[in-house]
């Protein structure tokens, strides 16, 4: 029960700590990209990867931006693509 409490608390606080890094992303040329966007640019590399659990993780965040996208949460979005793209590297 604490051990769950804990790894609760320690994802709350990653999380939050992610946005200020993650809220915003700029292309190339300087323009800001939405969460979609990073998305779309993130799936060409995921679907690359040979590693299975490397790939299944990033998929998983991927999954997790998806719903927070649903929820009209753009930053917390962001900071799973942010993830999953650390992930990918």
């Amino acid at each position: 029960m604490i051990r769950t409490i804990l790894a609760a608390l320690v994802m709350t606080m990653l999380i939050a700590a992610t946005p200020g890094v993650a809220q915003t992303s700029v292309d190339e040329h300087g323009d800001t990209m939405s969460c979609r966007d990073e998305m779309a640019r993130s799936e060409p590399a995921m679907n690359a990867m040979n590693d299975p659990i490397k790939k299944a993780a990033a998929m998983k965040e991927i999954g997790m931006a998806e719903e927070s996208l649903g929820k009209n949460d753009e930053t917390i979005c962001m900071a799973h693509v942010y993830n999953a793209m650390n992930i990918i590297k």
